[in-house]
């Protein structure tokens, strides 16, 4: 016990002794604001789309501009890519979108 006593003491005087100059600085990672309004946006379309379509449209990817919202991937009907549009365009507003959806 008094070892320890004895290397926490030392220690303790050592980084005490040693001006804040010389003392190793803090490294933090860089704080992350998390995901952008456009990516939250894109995520929300894409679940509603696939959640709509039964997962029916394959490779789904969802772009979001400040002046459209693309919708790209592949389905097996014209009745699928509808759904797909259909899905998002509540969750769009006023801005444009453009259904590349592939049928195939």
């Amino acid at each position: 016990m008094e070892l320890l006593r004895t290397i926490t003491t030392d220690v303790l005087a050592a980084s005490a002794a040693a001006p804040l100059e010389q003392q190793p600085a803090c490294k933090t990672r860089p704080r992350t604001s998390g995901p952008s309004p456009a990516e939250i946006l894109a995520a929300k379309i894409e679940h509603d789309i696939l959640r709509v379509t039964r997962a029916a449209v394959r490779g789904l990817v969802v772009s979001v501009t400040p002046r459209s919202v693309t919708l790209s991937g592949r389905c097996s009907s014209y009745y699928q890519k509808q759904l797909a549009q259909h899905a998002a365009l509540p969750l769009v507003g006023d801005t444009p979108l453009v259904n590349e959806i592939e049928v195939g």
